[in-house]
C-alpha cells in the first residue's frame, strides 16, 4: 500500500518539465527568428514598387529594340585580373554607342550588386575593370541608353579564371 511520503515531488517527475519545455522551445525559437529578421532586411522587396511596376514597360521596350536591331555580346571576364571585355555585333547596321553600362545583380544579396562601366576601346569592342572578384550565381544587364541584353550566369573556379558568355537578344 502506498502513502503520502511515497510520492515523488512534480519537480522529479518526466511529464511536468515535458510540458514546460515545448512552449519554452517555442518562445525562444520565436525571440531567434525576431533577431535575424530584424538584422537581416529583406531587400528582394521594392520599397518603391509602384515606380517600378511603371518602369517595367520602358525596360521591356527597351528589350524590343535589342531584338529589332539583333544585338548579340560576347562577354569574356578574367578574374584574376579583373578585367572585362565585350564585343558586341548586329544584325542591322548600327553605330557603337561610346560606353555600356554592365550590371551585376546577385539574385539574394543586393548589398552585393555593382556597376561597371564599359569604355569602347575599337569600333565595337568594350573594355571595363571588376571591382572584385564574383563567385556564384549572377544576372547580368547590359545596357545602352536605348537597349538593354540580359543574362544569368554561374561563375564556378576554373584553372585559369577565364570565363566566357554570349548575351543574345530574346
Amino acid at each position: 500500500m502506498r502513502t503520502d511520503t511515497d510520492v515523488t515531488p512534480w519537480y522529479r517527475q518526466f511529464w511536468p518539465w515535458f510540458i514546460i519545455a515545448l512552449p519554452t522551445i517555442i518562445v525562444v525559437a520565436c525571440i531567434v527568428m525576431l533577431m535575424v529578421a530584424i538584422e537581416h532586411d529583406d531587400s528582394t522587396v521594392d520599397d518603391n514598387y509602384y515606380k517600378e511596376g511603371l518602369a517595367i514597360n520602358m525596360r521591356l521596350a527597351e528589350d524590343q529594340a535589342a531584338t529589332r536591331l539583333g544585338l548579340n555580346a560576347q562577354l569574356r571576364l578574367d578574374l584574376t585580373s579583373g578585367d572585362a571585355n565585350l564585343t558586341l555585333s548586329s544584325e542591322q547596321s548600327v553605330t557603337p554607342p561610346a560606353s555600356l553600362l554592365l550590371r551585376f545583380t546577385h539574385p539574394l544579396n543586393a548589398d552585393a550588386d555593382f556597376e561597371v562601366n564599359m569604355r569602347q576601346i575599337a569600333g565595337f569592342s568594350y573594355r571595363g575593370d571588376l571591382e572584385r572578384p564574383i563567385q556564384g550565381r549572377w544576372h547580368l544587364e547590359l545596357r545602352s541608353e536605348e537597349w538593354r541584353l540580359r543574362k544569368t550566369i554561374d561563375v564556378r573556379p576554373t584553372a585559369d579564371q577565364v570565363h566566357q558568355w554570349d548575351l543574345v537578344h530574346e
